[in-house]
């Protein structure tokens, strides 16, 4: 049986970040399934997605209001979950952003329903990677779907997601602290930095609240392409 599935949530301009997302998370989970669920309205080159390989790839034109929010938007995202976890029948589903590298999975516990990471502030906003046994994807959608119903809330994704799983689960959750920094994201501003960043399990790269402000959307992710392939190969 494979043990763990990872899913992405792409869109045209995530193409490098997403290479380097995957190939991170192969190196951290042996055995792992990646799934790749890319934006019908703006997809990744299929050129693109050839050289990343994965073993599933299907577009959605569920509207994503630019960052994956909305109850559709929750609804795609565990959906998706939930299909990839039936199809390679797994027992755990990452959740991994596309501008965020694993380099370890120290920080899954398999006992656990739900795995993720406290929320960090500026300069270290995190990037979400989250990990979800197969029954809490089923309950947490079954859940969300029960008290949800306007299409038009503004939901943030991954809060209401793990919002429910607290719900649900409670104690039983296994939410990582910010002390010590098992995930961190990366500080544009400082060319030196702190330990934990070099020890970290996760570390997400599109913190742009530290990224030059003239930078475009498109630049902005191309920065984030290159540090994250650069500090790729430093950890390696």
């Amino acid at each position: 049986m494979n043990s763990v599935v990872g899913t992405w949530f792409s869109f045209s301009q995530d193409a490098d970040c997403l290479a380097h997302s995957v190939e991170s998370a192969r190196s951290s989970f042996a055995g792992i399934k990646i799934a790749i669920c890319d934006d019908g309205r703006s997809p990744v080159a299929p050129s693109d997605i050839r050289k990343i390989d994965p073993d599933h790839y299907e577009r959605s034109d569920v509207p994503r209001r630019k960052n994956l929010r909305g109850c559709d938007a929750v609804c795609m995202i565990l959906d998706f979950q939930e299909r990839m976890l039936n199809k390679y029948g797994c027992e755990q589903s990452l959740k991994i952003d596309c501008d965020t590298a694993v380099f370890s999975d120290r920080w899954v516990s398999h006992a656990a329903p739900f795995n993720g990471f406290e929320q960090l502030t500026p300069p270290y906003a995190l990037g979400c990677c989250r990990s979800m046994s197969a029954e809490a994807v089923s309950s947490v959608l079954s859940s969300f779907l029960s008290r949800y119903q306007d299409p038009n809330h503004n939901l943030c994704e991954d809060q209401t997601i793990t919002y429910h799983a607290l719900l649900l689960y409670g104690p039983r959750c296994n939410i990582h602290p910010q002390v010590p920094r098992r995930a961190v994201g990366w500080d544009y501003r400082n060319s030196e930095k702190p330990d934990f960043v070099f020890s970290a399990d996760v570390v997400s790269f599109g913190n742009r609240h530290t990224m030059p402000r003239n930078l475009s959307g498109s630049q902005r992710r191309k920065l984030a392409a290159q540090t994250m392939l650069g500090f790729m190969r430093i950890r390696q």
